[in-house]
């Protein structure tokens, strides 16, 4: 018997998508059984379109996204730390955002790959 997922049809999800990669999932858990697996878990993100387009246009312009990209290049580490006071609303009036947070935050993006930022 073979437990690879094999559909056709007009309906069928297309291979390496997420809908295939549950079905996948689901078909290799139904195949081997669960005996041995506590729990399986998908996770992935779904991110929003950000870029203004003409099927967009509440979306930010490119030039946004230029600036990203040049702060990154010119001073990585320095970009992150000035991004958390934007992202946590730390210049904000009463904001209440430790400095914890804010170095986490920090060392997340640091410790990211260079090609992922």
């Amino acid at each position: 018997m073979d437990n690879r997922l094999e559909e056709k049809g007009e309906n069928s999800p297309a291979e390496k998508s997420d809908a295939w990669l549950i079905t996948k999932v689901k078909t290799t858990l139904l195949f081997h059984g669960t005996k041995r697996v506590a729990k399986a878990v998908l996770i992935g993100a779904v991110p929003p379109l950000m870029l203004k387009t003409a099927a967009n246009p509440g979306g930010l312009p490119m030039e946004a996204f230029d600036k990203i990209r040049a702060g990154v290049l010119a001073d990585r580490s320095q970009f992150f730390k000035d991004l958390t006071t934007a992202f946590y609303g730390a210049n904000r009036k009463d904001a209440k955002v430790s400095q914890g947070l804010r170095d986490s935050f920090w060392l997340q993006g640091m410790q990211a790959g260079f090609r992922s930022v």
